[in-house]
């Protein structure tokens, strides 16, 4: 009933402007499995993938990532708007799962940089977040498999990221989280449970934003009976 609330809310304003988009960003410290999750709950829900930062700038990332804080910060930043504006210019009445978002860029960065961290104000909110959770150990397993190492995913760091997550969770609480633990239940299990919980948001979000535009559409109209 909570999460159905914060979703009429969260509706309520995009319907006013007709915009008939569901936005679902999956979030989650390194190593919790966020890339095999987008790609396979974009496929199971016919949406479309996106992944930030867009591939506009993505030939920046590897000098953004080798720079001081504050400039990573801002490349990343920049990456969200420029999703932000995609969302509005090309894309309408589809569903669109992305990869890393905002959430991800002030968590990090709140850290990185020692200062509580905001999303600006022109950044588009999600309708729902996929919030990935997973036991540090398993995070620590997970990192060593992989070829190249990054200097940000050690596991000191990542346990303040995890909070930052919470923090900005409680702020933006408009927005609803479905948190999943992926490493309690294999990767097919927790991808069955994404899907079914998302495509209630979804059914939900259409069916709301149905309503409201013909709840619109009579209003106008009634303005101009005599």
């Amino acid at each position: 009933t909570t999460r159905l609330f914060m979703l009429h809310i969260v509706t309520r304003d995009w319907c006013k402007i007709s915009l008939l988009i569901m936005f679902i960003a999956i979030e989650g410290i390194d190593a919790t499995g966020k890339t095999t999750l987008c790609k396979n709950l974009a496929e199971q829900l016919g949406a479309k993938y996106y992944k930030s930062p867009p591939k506009l700038i993505t030939c920046f990332r590897k000098l953004a990532d080798e720079s001081i804080p504050l400039v990573r910060y801002f490349y990343y930043t920049l990456g969200n708007l420029i999703t932000t504006v995609a969302l509005k210019m090309f894309y309408r009445n589809v569903v669109v799962v992305c990869e890393w978002y905002a959430f991800s860029t002030a968590a990090y960065h709140s850290v990185l940089l020692g200062k509580d961290l905001f999303l600006p104000k022109m950044t588009r909110l999600p309708n729902l977040i996929i919030f990935l959770t997973c036991d540090m150990k398993q995070i620590k397993k997970r990192l060593l498999l992989r070829k190249e190492a990054n200097k940000y995913e050690y596991l000191p760091f990542l346990e303040k990221v995890q909070k930052q997550y919470q923090r900005l969770f409680t702020l933006y609480n408009k927005v609803p989280v479905l948190t999943y633990d992926t490493g309690i239940k294999s990767s097919e299990q927790t991808l069955r449970g994404a899907v079914t919980d998302a495509q209630i948001f979804v059914d939900k979000f259409t069916a709301l934003c149905v309503k409201c535009k013909h709840e619109h559409e009579s209003n106008a109209s009634s303005k101009y009976k005599i």
